[in-house]
């Protein structure tokens, strides 16, 4: 009688253990606490390099978006109001051709996140959804904006 209550507590305990890892990797959190090592991109970031992926002039598809940039803090602002939750391994659904490859530069580190038009991050080998499409079309409008106000590299 001892053994099969032992036996059933420990399996109810690694169930637990398992259940809430998959809660906390694939419930739906905000891009910033889950990417970086900060709660607050505004104070932090100093450059942000953009590269259009669908650009077939590599000269042409580079952005930096500096601090001194009109659209840096729309960009951050932008980017902090993401949220995300992880797509399961199985799906694969992220295409590189196109979208936007995204460097942040902070603290002396950088993160490198993939953004596509169908709003899907990748990041670090795991694809995320961004919930609520509105936010990945105003994102994409800020970025193409940037892109579109550059200044010409020769």
């Amino acid at each position: 009688m001892k053994k099969t209550w032992i036996k059933r507590t420990v399996l109810v305990t690694i169930l637990v253990i398992i259940l809430v890892f998959y809660w906390n990797e694939y419930r739906t959190k905000k891009l910033v606490e889950a990417f970086f090592d900060t709660y607050q991109l505004s104070e932090e970031i100093h450059d942000i390099t953009i590269i259009n992926l669908s650009e077939e002039d590599i000269l042409k598809a580079f952005m930096i978006i500096d601090e001194e940039h009109p659209l840096h803090p729309t960009v951050i602002n932008s980017i902090e109001k993401l949220t995300v939750k992880r797509i399961p391994d199985y799906k694969e659904t992220f295409s590189f051709s196109e979208g936007y490859s995204v460097f942040f530069i902070y603290n002396n580190t950088s993160n490198h996140i993939y953004i596509n038009k169908n709003g899907i991050v990748y990041f670090n080998g795991k694809e995320y959804e961004i919930q609520g499409k509105e936010i990945v079309k105003d994102l994409f409008e800020i970025l193409e904006r940037a892109e579109k106000n550059k200044p010409d590299v020769k």
